[in-house]
Order: structure tokens, then sequence, then C-alpha cells
């Protein structure tokens, strides 16, 4: 009744189709006209469209979206987290963050696919709020708030590989190395964090990390959480990529440089292994050659890196009487005693003196020997003359 009271026309019969009134006062509603309009109206499936319908003009044949089947997405490996612990003038740290680390960070292979975590903060330690100690003395922790500054300035991989590189391999004092490596507004913002309190507590946050570890040596590198290298053998290109490359479990944006990813390593095992066929009087029988010193094939990459110079010894931090030298251009050491300053250090002897010149013993028997020998010649009878 609603409807009808809303509709309700000067005639009869009064025809809606989705709100549109067909017919007039003067002229009625036919068939064909009732059809077509039910045909334009009409949003279903094609194929239950009437045959009446595909002859009406303004129909719109509409069909099915086409069903979408689903792509076989390769699985996304998870990164492979890669942790350096390193302190500032350690020949060792020096040699590793300008040459395999480097080229590593500045590689967009190895960019893709590792999650760099970088910590300048090895053995040191935050005597007092905002005084901090390092075992290079007052100069190393200057470093190590320079260069936490510029991890958290410029965070992008291939800013961090540059400025690491460049803030290492140097011999100046810290201010020239920032004028070196950084200009513009980017000298401001390094030299405004420094001088601010954003450089200690940066450096805070990286020591509340590296005081949980237990550091025998610096560079101290981690790999998913496995230590490379040794106190005695430091970390090289190859065994850094190869690390990584282990670790990283796809093949896709798998670096050039890494070996194919062995998904059976039993399988392929048999596969490689050449077959050797022997005739046992009508039978034949198939036997695997087990291949003895088989030559890994290398890509062009590590064929490359085959001459790799042998990586620098680390920086051992706890060896028994062991304390570094004065690292070299940073002026003279200053007064020991105050707030971060490592005690003056003993340079260790390489070689043990002669223990016949520091003999305690090898002044008397001379004198005792040189008296022997007067008497000795002095009291031989002398020849009576003819």
């Amino acid at each position: 009744m609603v409807v009808a009271k809303a509709f309700e026309g000067a005639w009869q019969p009064y025809t809606i189709i989705e709100d549109t009134l067909l017919g007039s006062s003067t002229s009625a509603v036919t068939l064909d006209m009732l059809q077509d309009e039910i045909c334009r109206r009409y949003k279903g499936p094609a194929e239950l469209l009437p045959a009446y319908c595909q002859t009406v003009a303004g129909v719109v044949m509409r069909t099915p979206p086409p069903l979408l089947v689903p792509q076989q997405l390769q699985p996304v490996a998870e990164k492979v987290k890669v942790q350096v612990i390193w302190r500032a003038y350690c020949p060792a740290c020096k040699w590793f963050l300008s040459g395999p680390l480097y080229e590593v960070l500045s590689d967009p292979a190895f960019q893709a696919i590792v999650d760099f975590e970088l910590y300048p903060s090895g053995t040191t330690t935050e005597v007092s709020p905002g005084a901090f100690k390092c075992i290079g003395g007052q100069s190393e922790c200057v470093g190590h708030l320079y260069m936490s500054c510029a991890l958290r300035l410029f965070p992008q991989i291939h800013d961090v590989a540059a400025n690491l590189k460049c803030m290492e391999d140097s011999h100046h004092k810290w201010e020239r190395r920032m004028s070196t490596c950084f200009s513009g507004s980017a000298l401001d913002q390094i030299k405004a964090c420094f001088a601010s309190n954003d450089s200690k507590q940066y450096l805070r946050e990286y020591i509340a990390f590296t005081s949980t570890i237990d550091l025998p040596w610096v560079p101290f590198t981690k790999v998913n959480d496995k230590v490379l290298g040794t106190p005695t053998s430091g970390v090289g290109y190859d065994l850094l990529t190869k690390s990584i490359c282990d670790a990283y479990r796809s093949e896709e944006n798998r670096p050039s440089v890494c070996a194919p990813l062995v998904k059976d390593p039993l399988v392929v095992a048999a596969a490689t292994e050449p077959l050797v066929v022997e005739a046992v009087g009508s039978a034949t029988t198939t036997t695997l050659a087990v291949p003895t010193g088989t030559p890994v094939a290398k890509t062009t990459q590590q064929a490359g890196k085959a001459k790799e110079k042998k990586p620098v010894m680390p920086c051992r931090q706890k060896e028994k009487g062991f304390v570094y030298e004065d690292p070299p251009g940073i002026g003279l050491r200053a007064t020991p005693g105050a707030v971060g300053l490592a005690a003056a250090p003993v340079k260790l002897s390489s070689s043990t003196p002669s223990s016949l010149l520091t003999n305690p013993l090898l002044l008397p028997m001379l004198l005792i020997g040189g008296l022997l020998f007067a008497a000795l010649r002095y009291s031989k009878p002398e020849e009576k003359k003819m």
C-alpha cells in the first residue's frame, strides 16, 4: 500500500521497472516495451540472459570475471643478520672496515639480503654519566662518538659504507677527518651531534649491547649469531661472503658471488659423481666413483678474489700483559689519570735480550781472569844470558 500510494498515477495499469515508469496516460505498455526494458536492466550472468535480449539495443553483455589463479610465489627468505663490533685505531679494524666489510656494504646484491648491525663501541665503558673510557685513550673515545653520530645521521647502507671507510682509512686527527669525509650541511650535522648529548646517548646505546658480549678480539663479526674468525685469524672477504651466502637460504636475489643453493646435498652429490660401469660376466654393474680432491668451480667474482691478501690479525683485548701503543697521528699522549684515559702503555719487546750480556757475574769473572793472566805472565823465570 505504501508503494502504491507513492507511485499512484492517473492511469491503470501503472508499470514501474527499477523506479522507471513505463508508458503514459496516452500510451500503453506493450509486450516488446516491457521485454526490452527488462533486458536493459538485467545485470546477471550472461549465460542466463534470454536470446531475445541479445537483439535489444543498449543491452550490455556482462561476462563473469576470469578466475584468478594464485601465482606460485617463491618463499621470501629471511635476511641474514651481520653484526660487527670494532674499536677505532685497531689496525685489524681499520683493515676490515675499509676492505672486506666496505666491499660487502657497498655491493647492492648483499644490501638486498643482509641486515647490518654495526657497533663502534668495542671495549668502551661509561665510567660516569657522559664520560667514557676506551682502551686506546680519549682520542679513541672521540672516534667512537663521531662514528655513532655518522651511523645515526646517515643510516643508508651506501652512506654507511663510504663514511666508515673514510673515517677509518685515515691517519689524521678526528676533527680533520670529519672535514675530509663530510662537507656542507652533513659536516654541520656531524659537528652539532658530536658537541651535543646526542653523541653520548648514541654511544651509550651501542655500549648497552656490546657490554653483554665477551669480546676476546676485535673486529668481532657474527653472521646469524655465528662467530667468524679467531683471536689469531682475521675475517677476509672470502670468509665473510661465504658465511653470508651459506646463511641465505633462497635463490631469490642471490648474489652472483654465492654458489648455487644446495637443497638436498645427498641428491646433488650423487648427481655430480661420475658413473663407472663394469662388466662382470654377462651382467653389468653400475657403481659410483668417489672423487678425491675434485676442484670446486668458482664464480667469476670468486676467482677475482682468489689472491686476496691475508687478513690482518685481530686486536686481542685480553691477552695477558698486552697494552696497545699510542695510536699514530693523534698527537702527544695526555696526562694519565684523567677521565677516559688509559695509563701510559709499556712497549713490549718482541726479542729477548742475551742472557750472557745481562749476567751479573760477567764483570767479576772478567776481573779474575785478567789477574790470573797477569800473574802467569810475569811469574815465568827469565832466561840467563850466555
